[in-house]
């Protein structure tokens, strides 16, 4: 890590609010941190590590009486460690009370650890300079598949991102995704694949299922189609889901409901299938703005009654719009990544 991100990774580590969010997430802490990654982009990296640090760290805790929690914390602010780690803990010491004062401490042990290399993990001794992160991104008009370092095939649709380690840990294997994937998770009794989306976790040892999480909403959708997966959702109780069960969370309002699904619609497009049910006018455009990767100018009135039903197989986009034609009195003109449609009056 350069010397910024390793300050970002300190800090994040020395917040109580970060460590507590961490152990135990809820709707409102998922909110803030998913809101502080959004407008800190740039530290992704170092909150992954950070995050990664925190969940597979274990610390033995002693009880102390308050002269020795203060011996201990001045030793602590003297050591050896990043000036301005050392800085955040020297202003706390003069204001926070006897009971974050335990806290600062316990976390503070683990910087010492990581510092010294003393660090106790579940299985194995990980730094976080050894966490190396990668991520796939896709804009409208592309899809992809990736194959992660386990074996387990990601197909990642368009304006999708996901994010995941350069090797797996011992213990879990963990991804993020903001998007829509389809995963083939390579069977590991050992070690759970977890997909990390807003407001939900989805734990697997090796199944295939879709993951949607939309970029700009807080709904989040998992279909499954072969094996098992559970699903957490924030402080609400887990769910199991069976093949052909799909469940949907709303973050914000902490609202979920399952029911089951058609499994060829809701994975005909990792397949380079667009499936039209009575489609109305706005959701058309959008779909084939997004899955061509072109922007749309409409000129004229649109038909009240536009509905469009149908299954396009990797076709071009000229020959459905040609197809639309024959339905609607439309004109159309595609220039390069522009689409110009002409209803008559």
């Amino acid at each position: 890590m350069d010397h910024k991100s390793e300050n970002i990774f300190y800090e994040l580590i020395a917040r109580r609010d970060f460590v507590d969010w961490v152990k135990h997430p809820s709707g409102e802490r998922n909110y803030f941190w998913q809101k502080w990654i959004k407008e800190h982009p740039d530290d992704q990296e170092s909150f992954l590590k950070a995050r990664e640090f925190v969940e597979r760290l274990q610390v033995k805790q002693h009880h102390l009486d308050g002269a020795e929690l203060d011996s201990m914390l001045d030793k602590v602010i003297a050591a050896d460690g990043p000036p301005s780690v050392r800085a955040t803990f020297s202003k706390a010491q003069g204001f926070f009370g006897q009971w974050l004062k335990v806290a600062a401490i316990l976390v503070l042990c683990l910087m010492l650890a990581l510092i010294s290399g003393e660090v106790l993990m579940e299985t194995e001794v990980i730094s976080p300079q050894e966490i190396t992160w990668k991520s796939a991104e896709n804009p409208r008009g592309r899809k992809s598949k990736i194959n992660l370092p386990d074996g387990t095939i990601v197909h990642l649709n368009y304006e999708s991102k996901l994010v995941f380690p350069e090797q797996f840990a011992a213990s879990r294997r963990i991804v993020q995704l903001d998007g829509e994937a389809f995963f083939e998770v390579a069977h590991d009794a050992r070690r759970p694949f977890i997909v990390q989306t807003e407001g939900m976790e989805t734990q697997v040892l090796g199944t295939s299922f879709n993951v949607k999480a939309p970029k700009y909403s807080d709904g989040t959708e998992v279909s499954l189609v072969t094996g098992k997966v559970r699903v957490k959702l924030d402080n609400l109780k887990e769910q199991l889901l069976a093949p052909g069960e799909q469940i949907t969370y709303h973050a914000q309002s902490g609202v979920f409901s399952r029911r089951n699904f058609n499994i060829a619609q809701v994975t005909a497009w990792k397949e380079g299938v667009i499936i039209f049910t009575d489609t109305d006018f706005e959701a058309f455009i959008d779909k084939l703005s997004k899955w061509y990767g072109v922007d749309f100018q409409v000129y004229g009135s649109t038909p009240k009654n536009w509905k469009v039903n149908g299954r396009y197989e990797n076709e071009k986009l000229e020959d459905i719009l040609t197809g639309m034609q024959f339905m609607y009195d439309v004109k159309f003109q595609i220039d390069g990544k522009n689409v110009t449609l002409k209803f008559d009056p």
